[in-house]
């Protein structure tokens, strides 16, 4: 079965990011089929498992279904922003800054990932 990358996060209960970082990195070339629209999808069959052997599953991450708890503060909100950022990127890689473009676009991105997720619209 072919799958958006979205579709694709969701069912292996992984981050976007970190399907598009693996796709830009040339490891899931495998999976990756073109849609008739053009549109690059990626087969669900074995990804799950090409992805685990991958990405190690961080301690603190949490299943993409669960919602979180409406924030009582900016800072609450940040917080929970960074949980969701955090169990999206493999956050020990990335070393202290400086940081390239490249890095802080993926930050940019995964913050704004993140932040839809917070606020229920991801």
């Amino acid at each position: 079965m072919l799958a958006s990358v979205s579709e694709a996060a969701t069912a292996i209960n992984r981050g976007r990011a970190t399907i598009y970082r693996l796709i830009n990195a040339g490891l899931l070339r495998d999976w990756e089929r073109p849609a008739p629209d053009g549109r690059m999808r990626l087969e669900l069959e074995g990804l799950e498992d090409r992805v685990a052997r991958l990405v190690r599953q961080q301690a603190n991450s949490r299943p993409k279904q669960q919602k979180l708890a409406a924030p009582s503060s900016s800072a609450d909100w940040w917080d929970e922003v960074a949980t969701v950022a955090n169990s999206d990127l493999d956050c020990p890689r990335w070393g202290p800054p400086p940081w390239s473009g490249l890095q802080w676009a993926v930050l940019v991105g995964v913050a704004q990932m993140a932040a839809d997720e917070v606020d229920g619209c991801g």
